[in-house]
């Protein structure tokens, strides 16, 4: 699902919770229920965390089936 896929990516940079809520301007809570698939994030907050994770917005959706 598409919040486990960002986790994955964001834990693979090496990047924590907080460290990606300050680059993106999300609150760490809020990142954390998109992570664990509790909220769907916009369009907006896509392209947020595609550029703080620096991978294309494509990306975040993760390999198909």
């Amino acid at each position: 699902m598409l919040g486990e896929h960002v986790r994955n990516i964001r834990k693979k940079r090496g990047i924590t919770l907080k460290e990606l809520a300050e680059k993106t301007g999300l609150s760490i809570g809020y990142i954390s229920q998109i992570e664990r698939n509790l909220t769907d994030p916009s369009l907006s907050t896509l392209r947020k965390l595609s550029a703080a994770l620096d991978i294309p917005m494509i990306s975040t959706f993760g390999s198909p089936s």
